[in-house]
């Protein structure tokens, strides 16, 4: 199934689902809804190159960041946990359920997950994607500063160690291609906002 086919077949559903989840249990809000149509778009470009099962990407971008509200590390795991009933609910194919959780709970920035799977990596790569170039900024700024409370300083020093520890986790060369210049644009802005201060 190509990612029109799994659009066609899903989208609808899968952002009914999300909105409703959304409206009881709003997200952070740098992992708001325009994140996840984000990261979709990404994971669309990543696999043009790579042979991923759309069908689990799809459902894994939209349901990857449910536990966002609640955790910060380890909401991977959590946001899985909370998709399983949600996909049996919706009739998602039995068989690839447990790709799907598995794809969800790797997305995060962890060293100890091997990520063998294509899914693994794809979603990884597009998630990452969005915290780089000039939406990424924002999205530090809102997360660390506006949501968190941290000072520009720390935002900064704080941007900047996750900016590379995320260049450097990208896993496929589709998405270090897509992302090389936002990359380099994020970690320009955040050195030259920390010599400003």
């Amino acid at each position: 199934m190509n990612a029109k086919s799994a659009e066609l077949k899903w989208k609808r559903t899968l952002n009914t689902e999300l909105d409703n989840w959304l409206k009881r249990i709003p997200n952070s809000p740098a992992h708001e809804k325009g994140h996840i149509t984000r990261v979709w778009e990404n994971v669309k470009k990543i696999s043009e190159t790579l042979d991923g099962d759309m069908e689990v990407l799809i459902a894994a971008t939209y349901f990857h960041d449910l536990a966002r509200h609640e955790k910060g590390e380890g909401h991977g795991k959590v946001s899985a946990m909370y998709a399983k009933p949600l996909l049996s609910k919706i009739n998602f194919p039995k068989e690839k359920i447990d790709a799907v959780l598995k794809t969800i709970t790797e997305h995060e920035d962890e060293e100890w997950y091997e990520r063998e799977a294509i899914e693994s990596k794809i979603l990884f790569d597009a998630d990452k994607l969005d915290a780089f170039g000039v939406i990424g900024v924002f999205r530090h700024i809102m997360y660390y500063h506006a949501h968190r409370g941290k000072s520009i300083e720390d935002t900064c020093k704080i941007s900047l160690k996750r900016l590379d520890k995320r260049w450097k986790g990208l896993h496929t060369e589709t998405a270090k291609r897509i992302g090389k210049g936002d990359y380099e644009y994020a970690v320009n802005y955040f050195t030259r906002l920390s010599e400003l201060i």
